[in-house]
């Protein structure tokens, strides 16, 4: 997205941030604020341009994946790696905005046993359709049956996999918008599947 941007006396006009959602916006403020003190009153030359391109790049430097990532267009295909409820309150805020469709989302899903998943699923009910439940490859994994019964005791249509692969897999046979989330076990498996599928190909 490209926004007006103000950090001090910093003022960027038409600024390309890669990201969806106010959290991250907001993320890239905190950032430039830390850069505005760091240089103090003695900014480098050309320090828009680095700023600029910086930010503009900051996915491919960083490394940072599946922070409401689109990933494919057609199936339409969104990661995230919000493994909370706040996390997900995040997500769907953004997902219920353009340019994204407001509702009628697949959710691949899939949660540490630790966290709580019920408060989850409330959140991400808002703009489910189906739930496609797995179990991420960690001892650490919720039972996807067990996810399934609390998904389906709220009202929410949920199906069980034998692996993340498999949920992503019947998830975009389906034609509708995905999310994958839950956990960074769950998009590290999932960006393991899309590599496949390109090698392939």
């Amino acid at each position: 997205m490209h926004l007006e941007l103000v950090v001090g006396n910093w003022k960027f006009d038409n600024l390309f941030v890669p990201f969806h959602g106010e959290h991250q916006i907001r993320n890239i403020g905190i950032a430039l604020a830390a850069l505005r003190c760091y240089w103090a009153d003695s900014p480098p030359p050309r320090a828009e341009e680095i700023i600029r391109c910086g930010v503009a790049n900051v996915q491919r430097n960083s490394g940072i994946r599946a922070r409401i990532e689109v990933v494919r267009r057609d199936p339409l295909l969104v990661l995230d790696v919000a493994h909370n409820p706040a996390g997900c309150r995040a997500l769907v805020e953004v997902l219920s905005q353009p340019p994204f469709p407001s509702s009628g989302w697949n959710v691949v899903f899939g949660v540490m046993r630790d966290k709580d998943y019920a408060a989850m699923l409330d959140e991400l009910g808002k703009i489910a359709t189906c739930f496609y439940i797995a179990a991420p490859r960690t001892e650490r994994s919720c039972d996807p049956h067990t996810l399934a019964v609390a998904t389906r005791n709220r009202g929410y249509a949920a199906n069980v996999f034998p692996s993340i692969a498999e949920a992503l897999r019947a998830a975009l046979a389906s034609g509708m918008p995905t999310v994958c989330l839950g956990s960074f076990f769950v998009i590290e498996e999932t960006l393991e599947f899309l590599d496949e599928i390109e090698a392939r190909a």
